[in-house]
């Protein structure tokens, strides 16, 4: 996060604050603070233009200019870094900025819950045309409350009235002219439906909010039609409301559909406190700052597992974050945990994907549990009973936690690999250590781990083992297919060399039994032995020598890749009989 991107404005309008009568219980002073794009890095520059009468005199200059420096000191400490906010808060505490604690279930809170929803509104409508917008309400001290924010046009804006059962709390405007819901997503900018009225019914519980319904009344008054919870969409130059049945043509994946999550800056109020000549009661000056939304948090738990039954790739395991709209998987064979992202972002030799956060939903799984059944189908995992696609984003459900098989990379080799989590703005950590306190970074054992993988993929079954004439005596010639995949249907590139297991026949014993490699000798050859060590080459021929004349022989030959992997199940056995042609 660049120090531009922040940069204060308070000012307190002159309308709003008019003239300020003392009376004994403390005057109170409020401002407004807001984030502007600017090229240069300013800290703390502002203005306050109160109008103000008084029975004596005050000197406002020197209140503000504590302020002034005040706001310099923390901008400049927390302006740099991505937990901008939790370092506002912990600075604006030590710095005496901290406002009182409001009365729990006070009226000030229900307000701020209206105030919530009308500067996310307003932000949509801040948006380009086509973003649709998701939203939910911030936790506030309220224990138990049920708030009814209701939405109705009057004088060409839409009102916005906060009800507590039946009784109107407090009233905001929204500039636009019509409260509106929608049709369908390809109808999206072709339908307009008038409401009323629109309702959004929000529950705290503890003070964390639910949404408990949102819904329009028609202009007719003849009907009530359910919206949606959390998204809004911008198009046309208004704000519109989506009818829920209705709702999923809404998220279409990228690059389709784009949704914004809801609020993008953030903000806090601060306070300054300050001894007067005007009566016994401290002066409290009450400001907002707002900043750019931080990115996500850094993921947790990151493990790394060996993909099992398969080969040059890797399980990454993680818990699922809250308001993603992607991940960034980054590996190399290189140690990168202390490079800033930007020069992760730029270096060529560490690995990059990006995933959409639209996972494929399991309930369970166990991923140290992997079968391939029947031969020829990828390998199935214990409980999921299905494979894991690669590059295919899961979800685990009972776990809470994401699952991604990576490719790509090379068995038996160390890889470092790092997992982040990515906001609609493409914000995600900057790993800049040099930050005092600086949370957002790659940390070893949280979101950061290295791995080597391991080869366990056989390769398939060998084909067409036949006898082939020779001169030579007390020797079989055999000759046989070279598998062209691996057991799971894979290509298979990595054959090294072969088994051939052999043994006599007893006179007493049937001539046909299952193969079991425990009870036969076994030789090791290599694919040059067998004379097809090219890749193109599959026609695989070898002289096994050494042999007791006019004896029959049971053999068998399986493939194996260079970490000795071989598949023995329904292996062919063949018999053959030791004579020179």
């Amino acid at each position: 996060m660049e120090a531009k991107d922040f940069v204060l404005l308070m000012m307190i309008p002159i309308i709003l604050v008019g003239i300020v009568v003392y009376t004994q219980s403390a005057p109170e002073i409020t401002g407004f603070a807001a984030a502007q794009q600017e090229q240069s890095r300013i800290y703390g520059t502002y203005s306050i233009n109160p109008s103000f009468k008084a029975k004596i005199g005050y000197d406002f200059g020197n209140d503000y200019k504590n302020i002034k420096d005040l706001l310099k000191k923390l901008t400049g400490e927390c302006g740099k870094r991505q937990d901008m906010e939790q370092c506002f808060k912990e600075k604006s505490a030590l710095l005496g900025l901290s406002c009182p604690e409001p009365k729990q279930d006070s009226k000030e809170e229900a307000i701020s819950v209206l105030d919530d929803f009308v500067n996310k509104f307003n932000e949509c409508l801040s948006m380009e045309n086509g973003s649709v917008c998701r939203f939910n309400f911030s936790e506030r001290n309220l224990q138990s409350k049920i708030l009814n924010i209701k939405l109705t046009s009057e004088f060409s804006q839409v009102k916005a009235e906060l009800m507590e059962g039946n009784s109107v709390v407090a009233a905001r405007y929204i500039a636009q002219e019509d409260t509106l819901y929608i049709g369908n997503y390809n109808k999206k900018d072709s339908e307009r439906r008038s409401a009323n009225e629109i309702n959004i019914l929000v529950r705290f519980v503890a003070k964390k909010p639910g949404i408990m319904a949102t819904f329009a009344v028609a202009i007719d008054n003849s009907a009530k039609i359910d919206l949606s919870k959390s998204l809004l969409y911008k198009t046309n130059e208004e704000v519109k409301f989506i009818d829920v049945a209705i709702e999923d043509s809404f998220k279409a994946p990228l690059p389709a559909n784009k949704i914004i999550s809801l609020p993008r800056t953030k903000g806090m109020v601060l306070c300054f406190s300050a001894v007067n000549q005007v009566n016994a009661n401290p002066i409290l000056y009450k400001f907002a700052v707002t900043f750019p939304k931080p990115p996500p948090k850094p993921v947790e738990n990151l493990e790394i597992l060996d993909a099992l039954k398969a080969e040059n790739s890797a399980i990454l395991a993680w818990d699922k974050s809250d308001e993603v709209n992607s991940y960034s998987i980054y590996y190399s064979a290189n140690n990168f945990i202390s490079i800033k992202m930007n020069n992760i972002k730029k270096d060529n030799s560490i690995g990059k994907k990006s995933i959409s956060n639209e996972p494929i939903e399991i309930q369970d799984i166990d991923l140290a549990d992997c079968s391939i059944n029947p031969a020829g189908a990828p390998c199935r995992y214990g409980i999921f009973n299905n494979p894991l696609e690669k590059n295919k984003l899961y979800y685990w459900a009972s776990q809470n936690k994401m699952v991604y098989v990576i490719d790509g990379i090379k068995d038996d080799a160390q890889y470092s690999y790092a997992v982040t989590s990515v906001d609609d703005q493409g914000g995600e950590i900057d790993n800049d250590n040099s930050a005092e306190g600086n949370t957002y970074i790659l940390a070893l054992g949280k979101n950061y781990k290295s791995f080597i993988s391991k080869d366990d993929l056989a390769p398939d079954k060998v084909a067409g083992l036949q006898q082939a004439p020779t001169a030579e005596q007390s020797t079989i010639k055999l000759v046989w297919k070279k598998p062209e995949k691996n057991i799971d249907g894979s290509a298979s590139a990595d054959i090294s060399g072969f088994n051939v297991y052999y043994k006599k026949l007893p006179l007493t014993s049937p001539e046909f039994e299952a193969f079991d490699p425990r009870l036969y000798a076994k030789l090791k050859i290599t694919s040059q032995d067998a004379q097809c060590e090219p890749l193109i080459k599959t026609a695989c021929e070898y002289d096994l020598n050494g042999l007791e004349q006019n004896r029959i022989y049971m053999i068998a030959v399986t493939a194996a890749d260079r970490n000795g992997n071989e598949y023995h199940e329904n292996t062919d056995v063949k018999s053959m009989a030791v004579t020179a042609s």
